[in-house]
């Protein structure tokens, strides 16, 4: 059984060996071919650990691909009337099973005046993200 970071220096590795491919971020393999000189294999400006670390950082494996971002979502939570400071709880999506996902799309119902909704979405390692969209009032 390999460990870890043996596995983890295998893939990158490989990675490095084929010219380090990226296809969304092409850039990336410019960069890490002018981390050495092209004539003496030498580092231009890393030390070989700092090197390394870029790598395994940059390779994709500690980066999956994620193809629906609900997987990394834990609760979505909307305040239909945002007064601006205090968040209060009107609809609030929290699945039931590790396995299931928040819906994603949500129905809040049109008041008659101008007002301001506030969605906070909490994820997988506790961070939330706060957004605010105005409303307008209904039949404007």
């Amino acid at each position: 059984m390999s460990h870890l970071y043996e596995v983890l220096a295998r893939r990158v590795g490989t990675w490095r060996a084929d010219g380090y491919p990226a296809a969304d971020f092409p850039a990336i393999g410019e960069i890490f071919e002018w981390a050495s000189n092209p004539d003496t294999g030498t580092l231009r400006y890393l030390r070989r650990p700092q090197l390394r670390a870029l790598e395994t950082a940059q390779a994709g494996i500690l980066h999956p691909k994620i193809d629906d971002w609900r997987a990394m979502v834990d609760c979505v939570l909307i305040d239909p009337d945002y007064d601006g400071q205090v968040f209060r709880i009107g609809l609030s999506d929290i699945p039931e099973r590790k396995t299931d996902l928040v819906a994603g799309r949500y129905e809040v119902p049109m008041g008659r005046d101008k007002r301001t909704v506030a969605v906070k979405l909490i994820d997988m390692l506790g961070e939330e993200v706060l957004t605010t969209h105005p409303l307008p009032a209904a039949g404007s």
